[in-house]
């Protein structure tokens, strides 16, 4: 009799344990909760200003002005294409991961109106959208919240670090941005004299005037790649100027338009100061930038033949 209702008890309880492996492994279970569109109300094409503040105070606004964009109380140029995807970035930011949704949680987690890592605000005419981003729990997330909500959640796909909040992060980093394929004509004049190069029909480098050699092609193109792409070091005020002459001149024909750089000797730090024609500031580029430009001659670009036939001389 005792045997008897011992096997009916066991036989309950792995009924009932069965019973319970299905409850918890039961279908949708392991399915992840829905993700939640964090910034939808962000309309990135009406975006025209975005303010960030750090967790010290420091600030800066970039602000739109016509189809460009500029930075900081100088105004200089900005990144366009950072700025445009990082909008990208934001406004497709969204979470399954809930951490809080109380208030008091806000500056434990870096994200109260007073105390964050980064305060964000975007500026459009339909209004501000504001969004604070506090501790990060891994190297690839951190908490965010947007103002006026209580709920925290913890994002991917961003970090603070990339929403630095001064200018120079911002900048505009090439002075001068073009596409070598472009270039039909440039003209060089530095210390060791002036020369022109045109492309011919055959989409080829040669002299504009008869120059006694065979220009290298590689070598022109490796120039083209120096002298079009030029990065900024720092921009100078807008009212900077300066009375002496400058060094080199490097003139570009690009789609029938003509286009100068004037390079100024050294300054400080291996810097020298240019100035593009269309530009409206003076910046300082590195030595190391600009030093094959600064030095080059005639007899470099020939081919190895013709340089040596030369003795590395110039030909006038």
């Amino acid at each position: 009799m005792y045997k008897k209702n011992v096997i009916t008890i066991l036989m309950g309880l792995l009924v009932l344990q069965a019973a319970l492996i299905a409850f918890v492994y039961r279908p949708g279970q392991d399915q992840a909760p829905p993700s939640v569109a964090l910034m939808a109300a962000v309309d990135v094409q009406a975006i025209t200003s975005m303010k960030i503040t750090d967790e010290n105070g420091h600030s800066v606004i970039i602000q739109k002005q016509g189809t460009d964009w500029i930075v900081g109380k100088d105004k200089f140029p900005a990144d366009k294409t950072s700025l445009e995807e990082i909008f990208k970035r934001i406004a497709g930011l969204e979470s399954a991961r809930l951490v809080s949704r109380t208030k008091s949680s806000h500056n434990r987690l870096k994200v109260g109106e007073a105390l964050f890592n980064r305060k964000v605000v975007l500026g459009s005419d339909k209004g501000d959208f504001t969004f604070f981003m506090g501790t990060a729990p891994s190297s690839k997330s951190v908490h965010l919240r947007v103002s006026g909500q209580n709920e925290v959640y913890q994002v991917s796909g961003i970090a603070a670090w990339e929403l630095q909040a001064d200018a120079e992060s911002w900048w505009q980093p090439n002075y001068v941005q073009l596409d070598p394929e472009s270039i039909q004509a440039i003209t060089i004049t530095n210390t060791n004299g002036t020369f022109s190069l045109q492309r011919n029909d055959g989409r080829k480098w040669r002299f504009e005037t008869d120059i006694s050699g065979e220009l290298d092609q590689d070598k022109v193109a490796a120039l083209l790649d120096t002298v079009a792409k030029i990065p900024v070091a720092a921009y100078l005020p807008k009212d900077f100027s300066i009375e002496t002459s400058p060094v080199c001149t490097i003139q570009y024909q690009v789609d029938g338009k003509s286009i100068s750089l004037q390079i100024w000797p050294k300054s400080d730090q291996d810097d020298h100061v240019a100035k593009l024609s269309d530009a409206a500031f003076y910046v300082k580029i590195r030595n190391y930038v600009i030093k094959e430009a600064l030095g080059t001659t005639i007899h470099v670009l020939l081919t190895e033949e013709d340089h040596d036939q030369d003795g590395g001389k110039t030909i006038p």
